[in-house]
């Protein structure tokens, strides 16, 4: 298992395993031929999407059940963010595929550019971030960022809902993600 895939799998086990009551939560993965052929069908070729559908297919939608992975919403499926891609002029317009979801109107979203660091990167028209922004520095700190929240209570799935203490997780978020200037506000 590469890193990225590693700590991807490794966050949301560990959630699935907190909370083990919400193990109908994450959609199962997708074969890779699968979610190849169809970022392909779109132009996209992106290995750590790739990834992130092989491993789970998201939680939103889900027939089951329904819980914001994290501050920012739900973990699309994969056939729902391409809806969205295909849908939004703003995606490609700024390169980036959107991969959570408030269901409001914001997305964190995976920098498709052919760099060797793919930033995570909020698009907010509810929160005034018209030009999207860097919120995590790659997929691995977000991943990182995750985890830790849930680990030092700054995240809490209390009655089936996500609960945010939204200082610990603004300090979390800026220890980890030194170069996104959005938690530094």
């Amino acid at each position: 298992m590469k890193n990225l895939d590693f700590a991807f799998y490794h966050t949301t086990a560990s959630i699935i395993h907190q909370y083990n009551h919400i193990q109908k939560v994450f959609n199962d993965g997708i074969e890779e031929e699968e979610v190849e052929r169809k970022l392909k069908a779109i132009g996209i070729e992106n290995n750590t999407l790739l990834s992130i559908y092989s491993i789970f297919d998201g939680n939103y939608p889900n027939p089951y059940f329904k819980l914001e992975y994290s501050s920012h919403g739900y973990l699309l499926s994969l056939d729902y963010a391409i809806d969205e891609y295909l849908t939004d002029y703003i995606f490609k317009q700024y390169n980036m595929f959107p991969i959570i979801s408030s269901l409001r109107g914001d997305f964190v979203c995976l920098e498709l550019a052919p760099k060797k660091v793919q930033s995570l990167l909020l698009f907010s028209p509810e929160g005034l971030i018209l030009k999207p922004k860097r919120i995590y520095d790659d997929f691995t700190k977000f991943c990182r960022t995750i985890m830790k929240c849930y680990e030092t209570g700054a995240y809490k799935i209390v009655n089936n809902e996500l609960e945010v203490d939204v200082s610990k997780e603004f300090e979390i978020s800026r220890n980890i993600n030194l170069r996104s200037k959005y938690w530094k506000t």
